[in-house]
């Protein structure tokens, strides 16, 4: 018995992110809906789990898109 594959529902989806630049302070939208991030007190760092990834401090870190 072969079960097909079913992609997840994306209904309500407002934004996607990779968090996979590595550099800059923007993060694309994979969702398809254009709402691009903005990255603010955050640093990258190239040893995240999966490549680059952002290092927050706890303090006043944020990721801000035009969605919310």
């Amino acid at each position: 018995v072969v079960q097909p594959f079913a992609p997840p529902s994306t209904a309500g989806l407002v934004a996607a992110y990779a968090f996979g630049e590595g550099i800059g302070t923007s993060l694309a939208d994979a969702s398809g809906n254009g709402n691009a991030g903005s990255i603010s007190g955050a640093a990258w760092t190239p040893s995240g789990r999966y490549g680059p990834a952002l290092s927050f401090d706890g303090v006043c870190n944020c990721r801000e898109s035009s969605g919310d």
